[in-house]
């Protein structure tokens, strides 16, 4: 007995189209390899280029090129330049705050006296910042009375109405010197300013009320 074995092959157009699909997914494949192989070859190109050791980038940007300048330098105002020095010492400052010392900071304190208001003023910048840490007149009707420091025999204290912060205010102030005789100095000279700025401000007012006086006696 023969049995026969009929084996059954698909149509010729399934066929076609199978073998079309695939040979666009091979193209595609093949594409797309080639593509990637490409970019990859040129960011390794890029990240690893060889150069030698005499190699300098800026030659490529023309750094040769490129001219130097030098900047004048300018001074920096502080509104220091119209007055004249009368004394400086180096001082730490102190001021009160919440019951307790607190520093402000450290540096030339001076005095300095206006040549335009011919007026007297304590200024006391920070070292390297230059802010200002005290700003203040040497006058003021119980204000810039100096006494000693109880726990400390080359320091001093007062008040005054201080404006190196935005919002002037009376503040009590602490500064305490190198020795003892910086700070007898200081002590002379302050007083002698505090002296001269009332006198200065007794005449201005003598000369405003004799003026006043004046201008009644005209309308009269």
């Amino acid at each position: 007995i023969f049995f026969f074995l009929m084996i059954r092959r698909p149509p010729r157009s399934t066929q076609s189209r199978s073998s079309a699909a695939s040979d666009v997914y091979k193209r595609q494949v093949s594409t797309q390899s080639t593509w990637g192989d490409k970019l990859n070859l040129f960011y390794m190109a890029d990240d690893y280029e060889e150069v030698d050791e005499n190699y300098d980038p800026e030659a490529e940007i023309g750094g040769e090129n490129f001219k130097k300048v030098d900047l004048p330098e300018v001074p920096a105002i502080t509104g220091e330049e119209d007055e004249e020095p009368i004394l400086k010492l180096r001082a730490k400052v102190y001021r009160w705050v919440n019951k307790e010392w607190k520093e402000r900071g450290k540096g030339d304190l001076k005095l300095l006296k206006n040549r335009a208001s011919n007026r007297i003023r304590l200024v006391l910048r920070q070292d390297q910042t230059h802010k200002l840490i005290v700003n203040h007149y040497v006058i003021g009707d119980g204000l810039c009375k100096l006494a000693p420091q109880k726990t400390a025999s080359n320091a001093l204290i007062w008040c005054a109405y201080d404006c190196s912060d935005e919002q002037p205010k009376v503040e009590k102030l602490c500064a305490r010197f190198l020795n003892v005789e910086d700070m007898d100095k200081f002590q002379e000279e302050f007083e002698k300013a505090y002296k001269f700025n009332t006198d200065e401000n007794a005449k201005d007012e003598s000369k405003q009320e004799a003026k006043e006086e004046g201008e009644e006696k005209k309308q009269e």
